[in-house]
């Protein structure tokens, strides 16, 4: 079923395709014409080679396709002893914070665990334009559909933020800072959209900070995200949306006759728009349509949910504790 039915929602890619994005995904990246940057040096230690091409100002294109990008602020230098000077001085962190957490992450590059504070701020796209049209163009690397660059005015930005403890050479324990990813919104959206983008940076996919900040943009407002989704945020809010279905399997089961009443509720309590709810749900292919009404195998939910808890690793979601101001005021 297409999820840009009208009846259930949602928008193309179709959930029943999920099991083939990655396998497209590759397909569609061998036809992308060739990009700008052959190698993008982000931050200290990370190289990049982007898949997608973005319109950053001519000057700073080289002929041998390269540019360095500052994983603090995002400035972006087209000469590397520029970025090594700026480096060095650079401590600037933008926006207000919103959320801060101190947890203990995976080092992909020495396999080791490490403690980190992870923090959300919040960036006006208005008050800080520069800063939020590095990010949109930073995106644009490895998104394919993104579209918006410059008129930054009317979204808000959140960004997340990675503190590392590092210890110097003179043994004293400093934070090595790096943004890992962000999801914007429009300050007003007519559409009900509670997300207009999403992008964890590759060398930070798979550590959960795309289930933290989806759960933040439903922690801000209930709604749905704008459509089209990219194969990977399609991937990461199914994950969530699915996760979400199973926490509140008792809900479906104590209301498996009466599907509607099942959805609403479910909707009310996790923010969940009732057509992204009903779609995950048939992703799941535990509804059930009788001759007298639809509802929900609950045999298979409970087996699904099951299976889950045993094979998944629990994902990375907001600790309301955490949260530095009222959400319902951003």
């Amino acid at each position: 079923m297409s999820l840009h039915d009208t009846e259930h929602g949602l928008s193309e890619p179709s959930m029943t395709n999920i099991k083939h994005v990655k396998r497209e995904k590759r397909n569609r990246t061998n036809l992308v014409k060739p990009h700008a940057f052959q190698l993008l040096y982000y931050g200290a230690d990370v190289i990049y080679k982007p898949p997608y091409t973005a319109p950053f100002p001519s000057e700073y294109y080289r002929s041998d396709g390269q540019l360095w990008m500052c994983a603090r602020c995002l400035r972006y230098f087209s000469c590397p002893v520029q970025f090594r000077n700026h480096a060095l001085k650079c401590k600037r962190v933008y926006g207000h914070e919103v959320y801060r957490e101190q947890v203990v992450c995976d080092d992909t590059n020495t396999n080791t665990d490490k403690k980190s504070i992870l923090s959300i701020m919040r960036v006006d796209g208005h008050e800080s334009k520069r800063f939020c049209q590095a990010l949109c163009l930073l995106a644009k690397l490895f998104l394919d559909h993104k579209t918006l660059y410059y008129d930054t005015d009317g979204f808000l930005f959140y960004v997340l933020v990675k503190f590392t403890h590092v210890i110097g050479g003179d043994q004293n324990i400093r934070y090595q800072q790096e943004i890992v990813g962000y999801f914007s919104r429009e300050k007003t959206s007519p559409s009900g959209y509670n997300l207009s983008c999403i992008l964890v940076m590759p060398v930070h996919q798979g550590a959960g900070f795309g289930s933290l900040l989806i759960d933040y943009s439903y922690t801000l407002q209930s709604g749905s995200p704008e459509k089209p989704l990219s194969d990977s945020g399609l991937i990461a809010y199914v994950r969530f949306w699915t996760h979400k279905v199973f926490v509140n399997a008792q809900v479906f089961t104590k209301h498996s006759r009466d599907l509607a009443r099942a959805v609403k509720e479910v909707s009310v309590k996790t923010g969940i728009t009732r057509n992204d709810l009903m779609a995950c749900l048939e992703h799941l292919n535990v509804v059930y349509i009788g001759d007298d009404c639809v509802s929900i195998d609950c045999v298979r939910l409970a087996q699904l949910a099951s299976e889950y808890k045993l094979t998944r690793k629990p994902l990375r979601l907001i600790n309301p504790n955490y949260l530095l101001e009222n959400v319902d005021q951003p």
